[in-house]
């Protein structure tokens, strides 16, 4: 909070911010901050965990039962090097800071975390083909509900 707090006021026009909602427990004043320092028509990517994404790779992957019953029951997931995964909705960016408006979001890694063959992942026309196959399908509704990530890109007010 401190670092965002030393920029000017409409310093970018455009702020990544991939995977860090997650992590971070000052969520809404974070997300004020960049409507505070993103400049008109300036855009946010941020790119999240989907709590829908994840039981599937409990499940599938995993087989961690446990796991995957206490996301269903909206308890928070854990990663070994971050801590906790505290998930939140897509809509809550704009519960958060009414700055922002919700342009496109897109459903990332349907298929790919899902792949159990990870001597696959490293052939360059598999990855292709993946690539392709997630492009195709990131927009469909159907696919963005089972995606690992979600992909909100915002415009501010």
């Amino acid at each position: 909070m401190q670092a965002l707090k030393e920029f000017e006021y409409e310093s970018f026009d455009v702020i990544l911010c991939h995977n860090v909602f997650e992590y971070a427990l000052q969520r809404e004043n974070i997300a004020k901050e960049f409507a505070r320092i993103l400049k008109k028509d300036g855009v946010l990517s941020i790119l999240k965990h989907n709590r829908v994404g994840r039981i599937m790779q409990m499940v599938v992957l995993l087989n961690n039962f446990e796991h995957a019953n206490e996301l269903l029951e909206g308890k928070n997931g854990k990663t070994e090097k971050f801590g906790d995964i505290h998930y939140y909705d897509d809509m809550d960016i704009l519960k958060w800071s009414n700055d922002f408006e919700i342009e496109k979001i897109l459903g990332m890694r349907t298929f790919w975390d899902l792949q159990q063959n990870q001597d696959i992942q490293k052939d360059e026309k598999w990855q292709k083909q993946m690539i392709a196959m997630e492009q195709n399908v990131c927009e469909r509704d159907e696919f963005k509900a089972v995606a690992s990530f979600h992909h909100l890109i915002l415009k501010k007010k």
